[in-house]
């Protein structure tokens, strides 16, 4: 069961989710001002988030995982940028990391990539999506 999967998952967001609030919370006027000096932006959680969660859809990517828990963990870090608007420090990556998603979408069964492929749709609208939703459509799209 993917279940250890989706936690630990969550436990990768949540745990950089907390530290972008922490930093936020810690911000110093003019930090980063001009490109000068690291500010919050530059701290190395952001690519700590990205290089952990790479190797956990690494693995998965190698195991057998049920489409159905795939497609729970898929929905999950899917969702997390849309509950997370307002954190601009963690949004951006948020979005990005859904690129990371596009090699598990091959082992979805196609009903339920065509499930997921309605919510993202309605989830991500037209005019809002960045180049790596696209990729996540289109491979939602193949599959389906």
């Amino acid at each position: 069961m993917a279940a250890t999967e989706l936690e630990t998952i969550q436990r990768l967001y949540e745990d950089y989710l907390q530290k972008t609030e922490e930093l936020k919370r810690q911000r110093k006027p003019g930090d980063g001002l001009l490109g000068m000096g690291g500010g919050p932006d530059q701290d190395v959680c952001h690519d700590k988030f990205a290089e952990e969660l790479t190797v956990v859809m690494q693995e998965l990517a190698q195991s057998p995982v049920p489409s159905g828990d795939l497609h729970e963990i898929l929905e999950y870090m899917y969702g997390v940028p849309l509950r997370h608007r307002d954190n601009s420090l963690a949004y951006w990556m948020l979005l990005a990391v859904q690129g990371l998603t596009a090699q598990l979408i091959s082992h979805l069964e196609p009903r339920d990539a065509s499930e997921l492929l309605g919510w993202y749709r309605a989830a991500y609208p037209r005019f809002e999506r960045l180049p790596v939703q696209k990729k996540v459509l289109s491979a939602l799209k193949a599959r389906a």
